[in-house]
């Protein structure tokens, strides 16, 4: 496993790549940060750490990526139905974990859905900041809310 750094406005972020795929991106010191990073893995380069830090770049000059990045395989099918519905999400919008866990095909499931959506291993990639509470407040984010209120706001103001 191969680990780069990308320093964001909103502060460092870690890139882990693995198996010609993207293993997670964290912010630094986030709930379950480096949840996939595993014990033998060491800084270097990797052109998957490169096109990470591209899609972070024109993520925060506020435009909205318009390339996806290959993504490690989920560990479960829950996951991937949760993971396919966040990705679904359009750019500066924003959903309610219920109407998460509808799109998903979990629809008596959003406490579980919610628990997924707080360990998601793809900051900004997969967009779990889009997603917030039924009555519309910003509720959940492991790297902080007020992190991700800024992620909205960069997109709102591109959109």
């Amino acid at each position: 496993m191969t680990l780069g750094k990308y320093f964001s406005p909103l502060g460092e972020i870690t890139i882990a790549v693995k198996d010609g795929c993207v293993a997670g991106l964290w912010f630094e010191g986030q709930k379950y940060y480096g949840s996939e990073i595993k014990a033998d893995a060491s800084y270097g380069e990797h052109p998957l750490i490169d096109k990470a830090k591209d899609l972070l770049k024109v993520f925060f000059s506020g435009k909205e990526p318009t390339f996806c990045l290959p993504l490690a395989t989920p560990k479960t099918a829950n996951i991937a139905r949760v993971r396919k519905a966040m990705l679904s999400v359009p750019y500066g919008t924003t959903i309610s974990y219920s109407e998460l866990a509808e799109k998903a095909g979990l629809g008596s499931a959003v406490r579980a859905v919610a628990g997924i959506v707080a360990r998601n291993p793809f900051i900004i990639i997969v967009p779990c900041h889009r997603i917030i509470s039924k009555n519309g407040n910003l509720t959940g984010y492991a790297a902080g809310l007020e992190r991700k209120e800024k992620l909205l706001e960069i997109e709102r103001q591109s959109s």
